[in-house]
């Protein structure tokens, strides 16, 4: 058996910016609400883009102008079943959350910004480009395509208006 007071933490502590930013995300997110009930059958829009020519990653979003469902999908050489797990449960818990009432923006603002491999160069993305790991990556797809942020993409829009035009999900109550 393994001492556990030996290991390495799997990740660098985090800064008091970004704890600060975590906190206040947290108590923002909404208050409890009756869960949204979906269609049985919904369409989705999938964006797939690949990082650093490591790792491609498959962004599925309930094509909806307020969306509840997301689907993440990692592949690559380093992939373990757990990565792929860990995923996989980030995209539930979106999904619950945002079928609970909390604003798609306030969700995407806290996986913005999270630095850790892989990192990197961003290809099949008309609006991305670069990310520092891959819930940057997922927080900023979601707020540029579906709430508007403009300021978060790296190349400019071409006169194409976000997916979400007002919906439930980016409010101007929600924007700081």
């Amino acid at each position: 058996m393994k001492n556990i007071n030996k290991m390495m933490p799997l990740t660098s502590p985090m800064s008091s910016t970004d704890l600060q930013r975590l906190t206040e995300s947290l108590s923002d997110i909404g208050q409890p609400s009756p869960r949204r009930s979906l269609p049985s059958r919904r369409n989705h829009i999938t964006q797939k883009v690949r990082i650093a020519d490591q790792r491609t990653l498959y962004v599925s979003v309930h094509d909806d102008p307020s969306p509840a469902e997301v689907f993440l999908r990692i592949k690559g050489p380093d992939c373990t079943p757990e990565t792929i797990a860990l995923y996989d449960v980030i995209a539930r818990l979106m999904s619950v959350a945002l079928q609970y009432g909390a604003s798609l923006e306030k969700i995407g603002d806290l996986l913005t910004g999270a630095q850790f491999g892989p990192c990197g160069s961003v290809s099949g993305h008309d609006r991305l480009k670069h990310c520092s790991s891959l819930p940057d990556l997922i927080g900023r797809h979601l707020l540029v395509e579906y709430c508007g942020r403009d300021e978060l993409a790296h190349v400019p829009p071409v006169n194409v208006q976000p997916i979400n035009q007002g919906g439930a999900s980016c409010t101007e109550s929600d924007k700081d």
